[in-house]
């Protein structure tokens, strides 16, 4: 029965935390956190990332344990930070992104994530999400984390850090990773 499962989050982030668990509530699923070192390899795929560290997670931890991984990918700086979004942040944080984009006609971008579902050093799943959008002309808002604050998603006129938690995991890509392993997870 669902109500007896326990999906276990590897995550350093209480944000990302915050975020899976009142998605997931939504479907009836408990995520509890799961602290210890979590692994995380150099790759250009959020995939492979969030896979690697799930595999290395559930290799001393029972249960079922998942691992995300999320970027912001910026067409004009040709993908850039992508995978190396949280050093990115750590580093040149969203006025760094604006400077590099100050003469930048072309502001597309969009967000990816990636969660593996690992069990026993083993992968079940991956589940992507994105969201499509355009990094703004300046800082705006102060919800949300990262580079929330500069990202508009197609068809908005407001950044995710102008949105209440709500109206951002209406439309993330968090949202849309974790909504897919909701639907498998319930099938378990």
């Amino acid at each position: 029965m669902l109500s007896d499962k326990t999906l276990w989050l590897a995550t350093g982030n209480q944000d990302k935390l915050n975020e899976a668990r009142l998605i997931l509530s939504e479907f009836g699923i408990r995520v509890h956190r799961l602290m210890g070192r979590k692994v995380e390899i150099q790759s250009s795929s959020l995939a492979q990332i969030a896979s690697f560290a799930a595999d290395e997670i559930s290799r001393v931890h029972s249960g079922i344990v998942a691992a995300e991984d999320s970027g912001l990918f910026v067409e004009s700086l040709s993908g850039f930070p992508g995978p190396f979004t949280s050093y990115a942040y750590q580093t040149v944080g969203p006025a760094g992104i604006l400077r590099l984009l100050a003469n930048s006609p072309n502001r597309t971008a969009h967000f990816e994530a990636a969660i593996a579902v690992s069990i026993s050093g083993r992968t079940l799943k991956i589940f992507l999400g994105q969201v499509n959008g355009a990094i703004a002309k300046s800082r705006r808002g102060s919800n949300g984390f990262g580079f929330d604050s500069i990202f508009i998603p197609t068809g908005k006129l407001s950044t995710f850090g102008e949105m209440s938690t709500t109206q951002k995991n209406m439309q993330s890509h968090r949202q849309r990773a974790f909504g897919k392993l909701a639907r498998w997870y319930r099938t378990l």
